[in-house]
């Protein structure tokens, strides 16, 4: 029976999956100084994980049909990223996500490039981008914070 029950110095599976995962990020210099007013430098992966889910909560991302690009909410959100951005002052960086940001994350990176391939190495960099911007717009709140809307 004991050999069932794993030993506490054992990982299970289960807490391999739940950890939090590396991004590297590149954000402008003023970018990191206006998302900075707003977390502690230990909440600094969870805010930037908040804004991350909570930019591919709203309606914009969810109702968008992935399969047309004239679609109002798909050309909504496209317009939110910026793809053709030029960062003048960049510096990279890493946070932390947690596996179910993540994998949302690579979602909707997988839905825009089935639209738009050409843009694949640039839609996730401009998905964080512009979570970030989103989030510093509502004074470092969340959507549902902002505007009292239940998630």
């Amino acid at each position: 029976m004991s050999l069932l029950i794993p030993s506490p110095k054992q990982k299970s599976r289960d807490d391999e999956v739940k950890k939090p995962h590396r991004v590297p990020i590149r954000l402008s210099q003023a970018l990191i100084v206006a998302a900075s007013k707003y977390y502690s430098a230990k909440g600094k992966s969870r805010w930037f994980d908040e804004a991350i889910a909570d930019l591919l909560a709203r309606s914009t991302y969810a109702d968008a049909d992935w399969t047309d690009r004239n679609n109002s909410d798909t050309s909504s959100f496209m317009a939110l990223l910026s793809l053709n951005e030029k960062l003048v002052d960049a510096k990279g960086d890493t946070i932390l996500l947690s596996p179910d940001t993540l994998h949302d994350l690579t979602s909707a990176v997988e839905n825009i490039t089935k639209l738009y391939p050409s843009e694949a190495t640039r839609i996730r960099p401009a998905i964080i981008r512009a979570a970030v911007k989103q989030r510093i717009l509502l004074n470092g709140l969340l959507w549902a914070e902002a505007f009292g809307e239940e998630e």
